[in-house]
């Protein structure tokens, strides 16, 4: 490959910069139709510099190979401190960035500059000689990763029982399970003191109680000023722990930003392939609040949502409280079993509880005007705090087979307080909290 396309250069590191600063990172791998051409491409443009030499003028060379770009122009930077999350479909490129960031692959084009000690979990057991013992792995890792044998030993028993695995540290890696893998790796990662620690997928393996233990273990480090980049398909674990996100698609950064824009737009992309085989269309919608976000299809729309209580209209509420949240929205004709769904969630991203419309008694009944009412209501046994609620209209075609029609994200925040006493500022607006959908 090197031959092929010019490397791109990496800069010194310099304690002035933040920990990463990656500047139009791209990277190519040639992509050859049959074996023969990857033979001619390596011969041939040795073969035609020297009579280019004597003619005295550049010969055009064939290329015969195509090229694919695993990255294009991706521009990050990550300061001290910070959880990222890495968010994209199978192939869209996030892999490729970490393995830049971490130096086992060298970009194509752009610049990267990294500044500190990394520890990477790019896969299940890398770096593991499966030949090797536990202890093995461990002592010839952490030298890797820059330590010194008196580091090596006096952090060793902390590794070992971190990881959980007992009498397995000297049996042969190749006798781990998954889960077993995952332990000793990340227990070696969270060990060494990194500035900087890269996890590609790795925290997707093991029982929840070590993945718990994990999650702290991250936590404190974070605050001691610890980089995390995190990889991962679940997209509540990204919501949940990281204070920013990176949507990659295609090899190109789509957002680069706050988790809740974020993790939205991918799902609303993911949603448009659904909404593309029933030959619709997703896009941006208008949104009930200026700091909410909205997609649909166009074939159906939420007017309004609002909260009721005993005396009225309000956005605050007594722990314990019945409430009514009503639903104003319009449905196309062409909808067959339309329903709306709300989703409650707490200001961390976990899903509290969700109803919808055909588990209610009565069912929606469109207008001439094609408007519907829908009201649903629940009791608020809830810690005093915020709860962003999501709306969606969804169209059931077969089954519980369901096309999103449209989803206004963050449609009203409910504000619990603990004696019903009226909240300072009163009456007013709902107020737009942080809202973190589990699902689509």
């Amino acid at each position: 490959m090197s031959g092929l396309i010019k490397p791109a250069k990496v800069l010194p590191m310099s304690s002035e910069q933040p920990l990463i600063q990656a500047h139009d990172l791209s990277k190519c791998y040639p992509v050859f139709a049959r074996p023969q051409d990857r033979l001619r491409q390596t011969v041939v443009p040795r073969l035609l510099r020297p009579l280019s030499w004597l003619l005295g003028q550049k010969i055009l060379e064939r290329k015969y190979y195509k090229e694919f770009w695993a990255l294009q122009n991706v521009s990050v930077n990550v300061c001290r401190g910070e959880m990222v999350g890495v968010i994209g479909r199978n192939g869209s490129g996030k892999s490729t960035l970490l393995q830049m960031i971490c130096g086992t692959l060298a970009p194509t084009s752009g610049d990267i500059q990294v500044n500190g000690r990394v520890a990477a979990l790019l896969e299940l057991g890398a770096g593991f000689n499966p030949e090797f013992s536990g202890r093995e792995n461990v002592l010839m890792n952490a030298a890797i990763l820059g330590l010194t044998d008196e580091e090596i030993a006096a952090r060793f028993d902390d590794i070992v029982a971190f990881s959980e695995i007992g009498d397995f540290i000297d049996r042969p890696v190749k006798t781990y399970s998954s889960g077993m893998f995952m332990r000793l790796a990340f227990s070696v990662a969270v060990s060494v003191e990194p500035d900087i620690v890269v996890v590609d997928e790795a925290l997707a393996v093991g029982d929840i109680g070590f993945t718990m233990k994990c999650m702290h273990r991250i936590e404190e480090m974070i605050a001691n000023g610890v980089t995390f980049l995190l990889v991962t398909h679940d997209l509540g674990m990204v919501r949940n722990m990281c204070s920013r996100a990176i949507y990659l698609k295609g090899g190109k950064s789509i957002f680069d930003g706050d988790v809740e824009t974020a993790v939205e737009t991918y799902l609303m992309d993911m949603r448009s392939e659904q909404a593309a085989a029933l030959k619709q269309q997703m896009r941006h919608q208008a949104a009930l609040n200026e700091n909410a976000m909205a997609f649909g299809t166009g074939q159906g729309h939420i007017l309004a949502v609002t909260a009721h209580a005993g005396d009225g209209q309000r956005s605050w509420f007594a722990h314990g409280e019945s409430v009514q949240l009503d639903v104003e929205a319009w449905l196309g004709e062409d909808l067959r079993r339309p329903a709306i769904a709300i989703s409650l969630h707490d200001v961390r991203g976990y899903l509290l509880f969700g109803m919808d419309s055909r588990r209610m008694a009565e069912m929606l009944n469109r207008g001439e005007d094609g408007r519907v009412h829908c009201r649903f209501s629940f009791d608020v046994n809830l810690r005093p705090g915020s709860y962003p609620v999501n709306v969606r209209i969804f169209d059931f075609f077969m089954g519980e087979g369901n096309a999103l029609i449209e989803k206004q994200v963050n449609a009203v925040t409910l504000e619990i307080v603990d004696d019903g006493s009226l909240p300072e500022g009163g009456y007013g607006a709902f107020e737009i909290g942080g809202c973190c959908e589990q699902f689509y």
